[in-house]
Formats: structure tokens, sequence, C-alpha cells
């Protein structure tokens, strides 16, 4: 079994400019956002520089507005940076393979797990790029992924620590970053899957 290896990068930024200076250079691809807001949490895209986000109240994509934002990851299979304003900074940390800035590197002894986590709700509509997610229980949440699967997942990748004889910790989960979406399937899940629809 191939043990996979990804970087953890610290990171401080001085303002939102030099965040999306970043992750211009970060991400040339197509990326993803999860974003926590002052009133609310959704998804977004970013591309050719533009992060455009959906809400459940907006009737279609908005560009982010910075000034709510609390928290901000930006991510695909590359890897995720993920930012907090702190005292009129941002700062946070990059996991991935391709570094920006290798003398902020930090290495450790950690394993790697993929893993699907649901997103509760099945699909009740799509427009364009984006498919809504609604569960009886009235969570809604619009998803940046138009397939004709009717549930969703959030594809995560797990940072495990696990010790060596000389040390006494217990194995614990020391990360995590999202990596994409893909479809869900009841296999995939155990009993209570129910629960949430």
């Amino acid at each position: 079994m191939e043990q996979l290896v990804e970087a953890y990068e610290k990171v401080e930024l001085d303002s939102a400019e030099d965040v999306e200076a970043r992750i211009k250079k970060q991400f040339k691809e197509k990326a993803w956002l999860y974003v926590v807001l002052d009133f609310a949490v959704g998804f977004g895209i970013y591309e050719d520089g533009s992060f455009m986000i959906r809400l459940d109240h907006y009737e279609k994509p908005v560009p982010l507005d910075w000034e709510y934002l609390q928290e901000l990851r930006i991510f695909n299979e590359t890897g995720e940076l993920r930012l907090t304003p702190y005292e009129g900074r941002w700062i946070g940390r990059y996991r991935g393979s391709n570094i920006f800035n290798k003398e902020k590197v930090l290495q450790s002894n950690e394993y790697c797990i993929d893993e699907q986590q649901k997103i509760w709700g099945r699909v009740k509509d799509t427009s364009g790029l984006w498919s809504l997610l609604a569960s009886e229980r009235g969570t809604r949440i619009w998803v940046p992924v138009k397939e004709e699967a009717r549930e969703w997942a959030v594809c995560v990748r797990k940072f495990m620590r696990i010790p060596n004889i000389e040390d006494k910790e217990l194995v614990y989960q020391t990360d995590i970053r999202m990596v994409g979406f893909c479809p869900w399937y009841q296999e995939h899940g155990k009993a209570g899957d129910e629960l949430g629809e």
C-alpha cells in the first residue's frame, strides 16, 4: 500500500488582496470554495481569478463578499488553503502537494486516509453548474456540481499521527482537508443514513 504524503505550510498574509494573489499563484486550475460568513455557510467556485458563491437565499451565484468572511477554504485535488481573518491579517495553513513557500513547510510523521462525508439532503433543483440539496429537516445548500446523482458527499483527506514506541500518545487526527465532491451512494454508509433526508 502506497502512503500518501502531503506537506503542511503555515500561511500568514496581510490583506485580502494578498490572499487573492496567493490563490491566483497557488490554484491555476479550477477550485472549490467553502466559506463561513457572518450570516451563512456555503460552497462556491474559484476560476480565472473569480470567487463565486451561492447561498440558499441567493437566486444565482454572486461574488464573495470578503467583509463578512470568517473562514475560507479553497480546495481541489492538489491541495487546500484554509484561512481565517485575525487582527487585520489572514492566518492559516496550506495542505497539499504544490507548496508555495518551501521555507515554511513543516515535516511530520502523518498518514493520510481518504473518505467521503455526506452532505445532508437530496438534489431538489439544478441551475447551471449547481445542485440544490434539501433535507426534510430544513437544511438547504447549493453545491457546485451538476450530474445525475441524487445525493452528494465532500471527499476529504484526514491526517493521522501514529505514535512510535517511544511515544505514549494514542493515534489521533491532526488535520483534515477537502479534496472535492463526489456522488454519495447508500452502500457507502451505515444504517441511519436515512435520518437526514
